[in-house]
């Protein structure tokens, strides 16, 4: 059974991961909290830079969220001033949406061809040498950090 890794199960794991990104120098983050200078070290070779990957695609996730999300939005609203236009007898402002709503599928329809393209090219994933705890751990830290920054603290 592998061991657990001391830094990921820290307490203090998104402050150690924040410094080790910094790049400061591991002799001195090690104590600071009460880690060994080789346990750390060994979380910033085989987790941090695993860590940073699956929170850059969480982020990247939630951000092609928000954009499909404007794009469904773009779409109610077509179908929307569709209807109030036939209804209103403005067969011009529905000759618009529906112009509209065939842009937004044409978008959806370029953006899905994209993925296919990009998952068909991509090299297999490496196994990463997190458990899921130690993975849902950095997420998080990571995250927290983000959200400080955002919020104006600084997180050190």
């Amino acid at each position: 059974m592998p061991r657990v890794c001391t830094v990921c199960s820290s307490p203090h794991r998104a402050e150690i991961d924040e410094a080790v990104t910094r790049g400061e120098s591991f002799r001195r983050v090690a104590p600071r909290y009460g880690v060994s200078d080789r346990a750390l070290r060994r979380h910033a070779a085989e987790h941090v830079p695993t860590a940073i990957v699956k929170a850059h695609e969480a982020a990247e996730v939630a951000r092609a969220d928000d954009l499909l999300s404007i794009l469904r939005e773009a779409v109610a609203d077509a179908r929307r001033l569709r209807a109030k236009a036939e209804k209103d007898g403005d067969f011009r402002g529905a000759i618009m949406a529906v112009k509209a709503l065939s842009d937004v599928v044409e978008t959806l329809a370029s953006i899905g061809e994209r993925l296919a393209k990009a998952e068909a090219s991509r090299p297999p994933e490496p196994k990463p040498n997190l458990t899921d705890g130690e993975l849902a751990a950095a997420i998080e830290s990571l995250l927290s950090v983000a959200a400080a920054r955002e919020g104006g603290t600084n997180v050190h």
